[in-house]
């Protein structure tokens, strides 16, 4: 697609293009080099367009070897003129791969991570990372003392409205195949909520709170409507809803909104991880699976289609080997059987 080099920049070892896109361009391609030349290092999943002023698009990767450690980011800034662009802000959502476990943090604390375009593009970007990792558990976690705030309302108020980015990061963290955990030490609202309901855990400090506050400034909790109400029968939630009145950490427990409370939100993850990473790479995915279809399933249809599942896993190798793993007394070696 259409693009105009700007200028280069050298960020973590990477020779870093960044881009000016004019009204109505796309970049689909993110690219980086080194001493080799230019390289195509990621296609996005979704384009990143301009519809009003140009913006500068930054985005790099380094690659490490050997290390099981990688950080990556995304940088968008508008831009009035490509003549005098200059990088934006830092980018507001990090990500750090390690042993398998990609870690996403939220990090817009000016407008308490806020669902800006910025932050949305840039957590596109992090599960494109995730995914390319392959990695076995992806977790959502913040700086700052909101998780999430719900939608950018400043945005909101001077630009076009455009759902669509926030529809599919909600996607996205439920259809991925790793399963995705939600850590969580601040407040929740809103669109946070969302966000928070689409991944498969949810761990909270027993001193979050959280509202649904959008018939309070006119609106409708909509979108985030979808993967709430997967989680929580609509009689339990409906009061929060209907009045926008704040909830606890143990209100939210009580009506499967969130699965742990802990004092030690962290030591939590850390255990669910440790015990994602013990079994079957592909068994996980598929038990992700199954707990999203199962319950949209006639009986009969069910019973049929996991008979079939389960046939297909206990003729596999990773069955062969976990079940021999078992009779040895040892862990098992998960695809190398």
């Amino acid at each position: 697609d259409s693009v105009h080099r700007v200028r280069s920049d050298a960020v973590r070892g990477w020779k870093c293009e960044l881009f000016g896109l004019g009204q109505g361009e796309q970049l689909r391609h993110c690219v980086a080099r080194q001493d080799a030349g230019w390289k195509v290092i990621s296609e996005l999943s979704h384009a990143i367009e301009c519809r009003t002023p140009p913006v500068l698009v930054n985005y790099c990767r380094r690659d490490v070897g050997n290390s099981s450690r990688e950080r990556v980011g995304l940088r968008s800034a508008v831009m009035q003129q490509h003549d005098d662009a200059q990088p934006g802000s830092d980018e507001v959502v990090h990500v750090e791969l390690d042993d398998g476990i990609a870690t996403i943090t939220l990090d817009s604390q000016r407008n308490r991570n806020a669902l800006s375009r910025q932050l949305l593009t840039e957590l596109h970007a992090a599960l494109d990372q995730a995914e390319e990792a392959d990695a076995r558990a992806i977790v959502l976690r913040h700086e700052g003392p909101a998780f999430c705030a719900g939608a950018d309302l400043k945005e909101r108020r001077t630009g076009p409205p455009d759902s669509e980015p926030f529809v599919r990061v909600l996607q996205r963290l439920m259809d991925t195949a790793a399963p995705t955990i939600a850590v969580i030490d601040g407040a929740v609202r809103a669109g946070g909520i969302g966000l928070m309901a689409a991944c498969d855990l949810v761990v909270v400090n027993s001193a979050t709170t959280f509202a649904l506050t959008e018939v309070r400034i006119g609106v409708a909790a909509a979108i985030i409507s979808v993967p709430i109400l997967r989680r929580v029968p609509p009689g339990k939630i409906a009061a929060a809803m209907l009045t926008g009145e704040q909830f606890d950490a143990e209100e939210a427990r009580s009506m499967g909104l969130v699965t742990h409370v802990s004092d030690d939100t962290q030591a939590v993850v850390s255990t669910l991880c440790a015990g994602i990473l013990k079994g079957a790479p592909q068994a996980v995915t598929a038990t992700k699976e199954l707990l999203h279809s199962v319950p949209g399933l006639e009986r009969d249809e069910a019973f049929e289609s996991m008979r079939l599942l389960s046939e297909e896993f206990f003729s596999s190798p990773d069955a062969a080997e976990g079940m021999q793993a078992f009779a040895e007394k040892r862990e098992p070696i998960w695809g190398q059987a």
